[in-house]
């Protein structure tokens, strides 16, 4: 729980403030708020988690550290061309993302309920069939589950932990212990988009419209 902020770049994530260590009174509702990885335009993809460039924003990137967003409306997650292939066969660009293709039943109507960790998601009924079939996995809200690749002791899935932010644009380095303000994902600029929200009360701040209207499934 706690005070959560929207970031106002094309990512559609959400931050605890505590997560980024900004006290709700650093936030100013009225300013523009980015996250560092939005900021540097370097962005991690979904299936690997290595920081990728977006295209078109470095010089000389190869084509293996580029990033390409879903093109599904508020989806924020980006993927390696390489990347994309191994889960949907084609690395085409545009593209709709695993997390909006049923792992069951390959359908794309009404897929409602996404791993927060990988590109798997499912149909409501899906889901609860390939549950009877591999035993529960972590149901962490009404639409968002961790899923079976992440059970203790499952190999199955090979995706690697994310550290935190990147540092610098031109490094991929990934941030571990954050110093400056731009490295814990600080970034304002004049903006009319309130973004502070308190999960528990609508916050101090005049928040803006509810999560799910931005963001349907946090990262």
């Amino acid at each position: 729980g706690g005070s959560l902020i929207l970031c106002d770049g094309n990512c559609h994530r959400a931050f605890h403030l505590s997560c980024i260590k900004v006290h709700p009174d650093e936030i100013d509702p009225s300013e523009e708020w980015l996250c560092a990885n939005c900021e540097l335009e370097e962005h991690p993809c979904f299936a690997c988690l290595d920081i990728g460039y977006s295209p078109g924003t470095s010089d000389g990137a190869s084509e293996d550290t580029i990033v390409y967003q879903c093109s599904f409306k508020d989806c924020g997650r980006r993927y390696h061309k390489h990347c994309l292939k191994d889960y949907l066969g084609t690395s085409s660009i545009p593209f709709v993302c695993p997390l909006h293709i049923c792992a069951k039943c390959s359908g794309k109507d009404q897929v409602s309920i996404q791993c927060i960790r990988c590109p798997q998601a499912y149909h409501s009924d899906c889901f609860e069939l390939v549950s009877q079939a591999k035993g529960p996995c972590p149901r962490l809200h009404l639409n968002l589950i961790s899923c079976w690749n992440h059970l203790q002791g499952n190999t199955e899935s090979s995706r690697k932990r994310a550290k935190g932010a990147v540092t610098s644009k031109g490094s991929l380095k990934v941030n571990t212990s954050p110093s400056s303000k731009s490295e814990q994902g600080i970034s304002r600029k004049p903006s009319q988009n309130k973004s502070l929200q308190n999960v528990t009360s609508l916050a101090k701040a005049k928040a803006s419209p509810g999560l799910g209207s931005k963001n349907q499934a946090p990262s």
